[in-house]
């Protein structure tokens, strides 16, 4: 197996392992989820060479924007009504959460705890739940990627194939 490929195939395995702790982490971090949001989240290879590569972890804009939070300025709700009436998707949106995560309650029930959290939101913001930190950027998390690239076995490997073009077809006897 060529040294490209040894690396290319480490790099692989270790960035999907990567992504799977952020998934583990995001739904640690958000244990109601469906899972739909932490399935965006996957490893890509971008460029692979001798020399360098790269590689990118990458998530929903759902993904993001749960583990950074929204500020209380951009939270879509004003506390007085529009003149021209109508419903607020937002609203929309948590009175069917209150509906999933408080079963029992009546509609109307549902439409105050929506109101109530939405005048929470404004007051506060919604938190972020800092999943990439917890999953990604953490020293246990980069050892285990370094673990996983296995750069011992691809540096072997571009040894054997160095030594095969220096011996133009001689043997030449080492140890690795």
């Amino acid at each position: 197996m060529a040294a490209i490929d040894t690396l290319r195939r480490n790099l692989n395995f270790a960035i999907n392992n990567l992504a799977e702790s952020g998934r583990n982490a995001f739904m640690a971090k958000h244990p109601n989820s469906t899972g739909q949001t932490a399935k965006t989240i996957k490893g890509e290879i971008v460029e692979v060479t001798l020399k360098s590569f790269e590689a990118q972890i990458v998530a929903s804009k759902v993904a993001m924007i749960r583990d950074a939070g929204v500020p209380r300025a951009s939270i879509p709700f004003s506390p007085t009504p529009p003149r021209r009436g109508g419903t607020s998707k937002y609203i929309q949106g948590l009175i069917k959460f209150a509906g999933r995560v408080k079963p029992g309650l009546s509609s109307a029930e549902q439409k105050s705890f929506a109101f109530s959290i939405a005048y929470k939101h404004l007051r506060t913001g919604i938190k972020g739940t800092n999943w990439i930190k917890a999953g990604l950027d953490n020293s246990k998390a980069r050892a285990k990627f370094f673990k996983d690239l296995n750069l011992q076995e691809f540096a072997s490997e571009q040894i054997k194939e160095d030594l095969k073009k220096l011996s133009n077809g001689r043997t030449i006897r080492t140890n690795f």
